[in-house]
């Protein structure tokens, strides 16, 4: 990016010079001028080898080779001496070019780390310690007005708990791309920080700065990105007269990217959840279903228990939202047909945590993530994420996890029979008090025996 500019100059030169040469060569030779006056000839090639290293030498021997062959034919120069001095400029050309070889690698590996220091690794815009040393170098009357405008991806956080790091590096790239693809010749974009980006707009006044922001969401509007459009809050400020100060601008843009954020951040969280649900259902039919039967069951517990209706609403969710978290778990690992091992299993168990994670991001949620979070604790205090014990783990994660155990013995799993009914209700009453809240194991008997009579008759 910094040196290719530099090569084709180069090359420039090193042709230019060659068709100059060969005129004055043809002109020696036509007017049988002394023969010494062609070898300059050689000049820019010899020239060549040493700035353009492999491919300069290659060029030369070419070059020269039609040289020479154009002198037997025009020259007074006999074929044996033509071809001794052919060798000779190859030798030549050839010791030049070892020598620079080395050069050319160092100059091409100096070069990269020059790139290197100067661009995001992940996006390919320049980084921050390029823009804040070309912030200085821009702030010249020439320049203005001078406009800046400071984006931030909208819910990188929520998209790297819920789909990985990796898919949140994708989210940044994408966001990078929207952007330059607005900018014009002589703007200037770079990542600002982890999910922030600055656009340096030299000679840009407020109104076309503005246009410039509509043409970035227009571009992230029509960029998907996991069956949602790319999202950046941006900002953007002007400096109009050499005596404001470029820091005051950058601030004030700052402050209107966060105002921007802090408005739109909430229909943002909401329409990403939605998508997280979305492709959690498409993840595995089984735990769809497997979701929808255990949010039944929490229903039905809450009813059984006297619940009031918002209540038994915030349980059914809360069941239905359970496993949400396995969103983030590989899927290789959810559908493996035989018996986990220790880091897979380690894994698995990360699910609590992250369901909290993503739910804990939208206020109404608030509640039904803590929910998510205990479900796989015990009674006893043995399980996980915490370890918390007896009533300390809430009322409705106690309910999830008794309706939670009994359908995944119920019904199929990935390395796990079905078992009869009669022996998860026996497993039930065997861990009450140590995997399961008594009471609510009383209360879930007496359901199925309910709905058991119910179905009798």
């Amino acid at each position: 990016m910094f040196s290719v500019n530099k090569r084709d100059r180069r090359l420039s030169v090193i042709i230019i010079t060659t068709v100059i040469s060969f005129i004055i060569s043809y002109i020696c030779i036509h007017y049988k001028i002394d023969e010494v006056y062609r070898n300059l000839f050689y000049v820019p090639l010899l020239l060549s080898c040493f700035w353009y290293g492999k491919k300069g030498f290659y060029y030369s021997i070419g070059i020269i080779g039609i040289y020479l062959l154009f002198s037997v034919k025009y020259g007074s120069e006999p074929f044996w001496q033509t071809f001794i001095s052919l060798i000779v400029f190859i030798t030549i050309g050839f010791i030049i070019y070892r020598l620079t070889e080395n050069v050319s690698e160092e100059e091409g590996h100096q070069n990269k780390i020059y790139q290197m220091s100067y661009s995001d690794y992940l996006t390919g815009v320049y980084n921050r310690r390029f823009i804040e040393e070309e912030i200085i170098r821009i702030d010249r009357e020439e320049n203005l007005p001078l406009s800046i405008i400071m984006g931030d991806v909208n819910g990188l956080k929520l998209f790297n708990d819920a789909f990985g790091h990796k898919k949140g590096d994708e989210l940044i790239k994408s966001a990078a791309k929207a952007i330059k693809s607005t900018c014009r010749a002589g703007d200037i974009v770079a990542r600002w920080g982890g999910d922030e980006f600055l656009v340096l707009l030299p000679k840009t006044k407020k109104e076309e700065a503005e246009k410039k922001v509509m043409r970035i969401k227009n571009a992230c509007n029509t960029m998907k990105f996991n069956s949602l459009s790319v999202s950046i809050a941006l900002g953007w400020a002007t400096k109009e007269s050499q005596a404001e100060d470029l820091s005051r601008i950058l601030k004030i843009a700052e402050d209107y990217m966060y105002k921007h954020k802090f408005t739109e951040s909430y229909s943002i969280r909401s329409n990403i959840i939605k998508t997280i649900f979305t492709t959690f259902q498409e993840k595995s039919l089984k735990l769809e279903v497997h979701s929808k039967r255990v949010g039944y069951l929490c229903e039905q517990m809450g009813k059984a228990m006297n619940l009031s209706e918002a209540e038994i609403s915030e349980l059914r969710i809360s069941g239905l939202l359970h496993d949400i978290g396995k969103i983030a778990i590989d899927k290789s690992i959810l559908n493996k047909s035989f018996q986990l091992t220790v880091l897979e299993w380690n894994e698995v168990k990360r699910h609590p945590y992250i369901g909290y994670r993503l739910l804990s991001f939208l206020p109404e949620m608030l509640n039904i993530s803590q929910y998510v979070l205990y479900h796989h604790e015990r009674f006893d205090g043995k399980g996980y994420p915490q370890g918390l014990k007896g009533e300390k783990i809430p009322l409705f994660s106690r309910i999830i996890n008794v309706a939670d155990s009994y359908d995944a013995m119920t019904n199929k799993r990935a390395y796990k029979g079905v078992l009869p009914k009669y022996m998860a209700i026996e497993e039930l009453i065997r861990n009450k008090g140590t995997q399961f809240d008594p009471h609510i194991v009383d209360v879930f008997m007496k359901l199925l025996e309910s709905h058991e009579a119910s179905a009798n008759g």
